[in-house]
């Protein structure tokens, strides 16, 4: 095995490695999420109906096939690989009496050539395609080889080849002791250069092939085919075991919210059982309380929005940190808690730090929470069960607590996003949407310029030498030049040495565009670089 083939030997072991491990991780997780749901009763129902009606159709004839399904997909798989691992090994050998696999490689044997009159003359037929999965015999006696057989050879390069026996020399003066053979492939005009002697043969083809099964054979032998196995086989032995710990949950479950009592009785009499122990039972005594985190992910798309809506507004707050608890989330700046978010039911409630009686009217929704040590230092209690009520209190978030209306953004609730060059410039004025045209337009004029985007703006480069960049800042455009800002430090350049900020140490001329006759000067001294 060569030195590249053991690193990528190396490399797969160490990605199937990591990948098992990120897989197991994730499906650990899952488990638990699921356990969890199962155990706090928010599968009662649908534990309930599959056992009412169902009972019967997951019995221990459907476990068996599924095991025996699993076993079949692994063994078949094992027998793909093992064969492919033997085609490669057994690719040099000489056969010798148990024939083996070879696949084609070229597509000289894939056709006949209009030239060839051997194959039309004598009718011809068995070509090989290219990825062809070919059978190949122990070789026969020499003097048993016949013109028009099909053998496997070694080249004196060392690669081996499968062309068709076209002409045989018999010993004579130039080699008295050794027959020679002349090999053609099909789809070749001309035999190949060097005779072959007997010793360089290794196997014989007798009409025995699978089309096209050599691509596959290719993968499985790679690396990359190896690796899919294995995480085939992985994914074949962790199901089953997921499976057994969901349902072994589930039925835990079932026996206790009453399905011991119903488990040999027909079904006809589950449902009056259940209802009987409903009585003198509390059903949901076990439940375990819900976190806010999993009353969240219960939330319907619309309530989600308005959810990730008022905290991305409490975000822009400066200052402001993000505290997640069991039963909510509290933004504080210092040590003023500002506002405290939860979920009732299915209701998202809100609670900011204002004064309750200056939202007393009945569009508000607000309620005074003073009375509740919890919410003392927020007492405005705001019910959010629409667009508009979600508008009111992101309003308050502005207005009241300090929000900054610009820096808002609608979307994650993880802090405020930082907007895209592209988009910045998608919001300039078309006045600055033209000197940005105008200016990079003449920077397009220069001969092996080399333009780089980012998300906070373009740059020019000469090979490695920097030419000019680029940015937006709020609503204005700024370009930064690759001069010395001394220079140009007349007044009407409006030249800025930025040369101290890191970002800028390649650029230190900034221009701030705010004029057509700016863009002027910019184009002048882009011309001087």
């Amino acid at each position: 095995m060569e030195s590249h083939q053991i690193f990528i030997t190396i490399l797969s072991i160490f990605v199937f490695v990591a990948l098992t491990a990120l897989f197991s991780f994730l499906i650990g997780y899952i488990i638990k999420q699921q356990l969890k749901l199962i155990k706090g009763g928010l599968e009662d129902e649908d534990i309930t109906k599959e056992y009412q009606t169902e009972k019967k159709k997951k019995g221990c004839l459907s476990g068996i096939v599924d095991k025996i399904v699993s076993v079949l997909i692994c063994a078949l798989l094992g027998v793909v690989l093992i064969s492919a691992i033997s085609v490669k090994v057994s690719g040099d050998e000489v056969v010798k009496g148990t024939p083996t696999l070879k696949v084609v490689s070229s597509n000289s044997m894939s056709v006949r050539y209009e030239r060839n009159k051997y194959l039309f003359d004598n009718n011809i037929t068995n070509q090989l395609q290219l990825f062809d999965l070919v059978v190949l015999h122990e070789l026969p006696k020499e003097e048993d080889l016949k013109l028009y057989d099909i053998v496997v050879y070694q080249h004196i390069n060392g690669t081996l080849l499968i062309h068709r026996i076209v002409g045989i020399e018999e010993p004579n003066s130039y080699h008295p002791n050794e027959r020679y053979f002349m090999m053609q492939g099909d789809a070749v005009a001309a035999p190949d250069v060097y005779p072959v002697r007997y010793s360089q043969m290794k196997s014989i083809y007798r009409g025995e092939r699978m089309p096209n099964v050599g691509s596959f054979v290719y993968f499985m032998q790679s690396p990359a085919g190896t690796l899919c196995f294995l995480l085939v086989v992985f994914a074949v032995v962790a199901t089953p075991i997921i499976e057994r710990s969901i349902n072994r949950a589930r039925k835990n479950r079932w026996a206790l919210i009453g399905g011991q009592a119903v488990v040999d009785l027909p079904i006809e009499s589950a449902d009056a059982i259940i209802e009987e122990q409903a009585v003198s039972v509390d059903f949901y005594a076990n439940r375990r309380r819900l976190t806010f985190a999993e009353k969240l992910a219960l939330l319907n798309e619309e309530r989600t929005k308005w959810f990730d809506e008022i905290v991305a507004a409490l975000s822009t707050v400066p200052k402001v940190k993000i505290l997640n608890g069991k039963r909510g989330m509290t933004f504080r700046r210092g040590n003023d808690t500002l506002a405290k978010i939860g979920i009732s039911g299915k209701t998202l409630v809100v609670n900011l730090a204002v004064n309750p009686e200056d939202y007393s009217v009945p569009k508000y929704g607000v309620k005074d929470n003073s009375s509740v040590k919890a919410f003392r230092t927020c007492p405005a209690r705001f019910r959010v069960t629409s667009e508009r009520r979600a508008g009111y209190v992101k309003n308050v978030v502005f207005d009241k607590l300090g929000g900054i209306r610009e820096g808002f953004y609608k979307g994650s609730y993880y802090g405020r996003k930082k907007l895209s060059f592209r988009f910045k410039l998608s919001k300039l004025s078309p006045e600055r949407k033209g000197w940005y045209k105008e200016i990079t337009a003449h920077l397009k004029l220069k001969e092996n310029l080399t333009k780089w985007d980012s998300k906070k703006g373009v740059s020019y480069k000469k090979g490695l030498k920097p030419i000019a960049k680029i940015t937006i800042k709020g609503k204005s455009l700024y370009v930064y030049l690759a001069v010395n800002p001394l220079e140009y430090s007349a007044q009407k350049y409006g030249v800025k040495d930025v040369s101290g900020v890191r970002a800028h140490a390649n650029y230190p001329a900034q221009i701030k565009v705010t004029s057509a006759r700016k863009v002027k000067y910019i184009k002048q001294i882009i011309d001087l670089i």
